[in-house]
């Protein structure tokens, strides 16, 4: 098969890793792939060998870029796809209009990778999301709670949704990663309002009353950076807070933490909860999105309610404190069981088998 994954930007963020992973394991199963991107980043983002790239350059508009809009649809035109997957953002936008104004000769699958309901603001925003999934053949979703959540606001789309979750490369870590001395806490994501960045800093306030000499690392981008940056210099957090920026190495920030902290108000289901699992690094989640679906509390992490900063504190300062292995093995025993890329990769390839017959 000849498939198109379509990504917002290069970027090390969720959707367009997963996207990466899952184009690595369509090669390898001799599939031919063209990784492609709406927009420019300043990442420095690898595609993997094998793997054809395109980056389309388009510009952010809050309608449509025209431009971008005849890019994609040349850029399907030269392709010839069997499959066009949209991942995530304004890829879904862009490819289900390309696919109306243009012969579709190609299934057309979205990857729903977060809770689509936080997003629907207004009756206009609905009517245009119903068009848009209008032109979907499949929509995967990555957890159950997606799938709900999505089916909750278009139940139309029951019979053309199937969860398979991301996964991860199982072995990108081989063994668990002994923890440094200084107690360290990390959160990989963009700076964005899902990922509550600004509750984030009130809880590491908190921690700091129990466990003074604690560091918070915040590995990631975004456009609320410096809203986050001036909000760390006015608290004094200078010495205690760092900035890691966007990066390939995440992976070592997680496994060299004490604590994974994720305090996010909306997810589909995070990658870097599994790598965390697979480090057999602690974790300390909001029970959001598909979240507790693989985060069981006092099983494989700690699971806190939304929006309860204190108990979110708590689990930090007990997770610093505990030594118990049995989570942690457990842990990553759910993600060598069940996550591992290459084994999801089948059920994706299988759903693209059964579009094209």
């Amino acid at each position: 098969m000849r498939v198109l994954q379509l990504v917002t930007a290069f970027q090390y963020r969720g959707a367009e890793i997963a996207a990466l992973q899952f184009s690595r394991e369509l090669v390898t199963h001799g599939h031919i792939v063209l990784y492609a991107s709406l927009y420019s980043s300043t990442d420095d983002f690898v595609i993997y060998p094998g793997i054809e790239s395109k980056c389309l350059n388009g510009r952010k508009h809050p309608l449509l870029d025209t431009s971008l809009l005849k890019a994609l649809a040349q850029l399907i035109k030269d392709f010839r796809p069997d499959i066009v997957q949209a991942n995530a953002g304004d890829t879904l936008k862009y490819a289900a209009i390309a696919s109306f104004l243009q012969s579709k000769h190609y299934k057309l699958v979205f990857r729903n990778a977060s809770t689509v309901s936080r997003y629907m603001r207004s009756s206009a925003q609905r009517l245009f999301n119903r068009f848009l999934y209008s032109r979907v053949d499949k929509i995967l979703s990555v957890s159950q709670e997606s799938k709900r959540d999505l089916l909750a606001v278009f139940p139309q789309l029951t019979d053309r949704v199937k969860v398979v979750p991301n996964g991860i490369n199982i072995a990108t870590v081989t063994r668990p990663t002994p923890h440094g001395s200084v107690v360290s806490l990390v959160h990989v994501g963009g700076f964005s309002f899902e990922k509550n960045h600004l509750g984030l800093i009130r809880i590491f306030q908190r921690v700091l009353v129990e466990v003074p000499e604690a560091k918070l690392n915040l590995v990631g981008q975004g456009s609320l950076m410096s809203q986050i940056r001036e909000k760390v210099s006015e608290q004094g957090l200078k010495d205690s807070v760092h900035f890691h920026g966007a990066t390939k190495e995440a992976l070592k920030f997680i496994a060299a933490a004490d604590v994974l902290v994720l305090p996010s108000v909306i997810e589909g289901l995070p990658g870097v909860v599994l790598e965390a699992f697979l480090c057999m690094t602690p974790v300390v989640a909001y029970d959001v999105g598909g979240i507790s679906e693989v985060l069981i509390n006092n099983e494989t992490g700690w699971l806190i309610k939304p929006g309860d900063e204190i108990g979110f504190s708590n689990a930090i300062v007990e997770a610093i404190k505990s030594n118990d292995q049995r989570k942690l093995i457990a842990a990553r025993r759910l993600v060598v069981d069940k996550y591992d890329v290459a084994k999801l990769a089948v059920q994706v390839i299988d759903e693209y088998n059964f579009l094209n017959r």
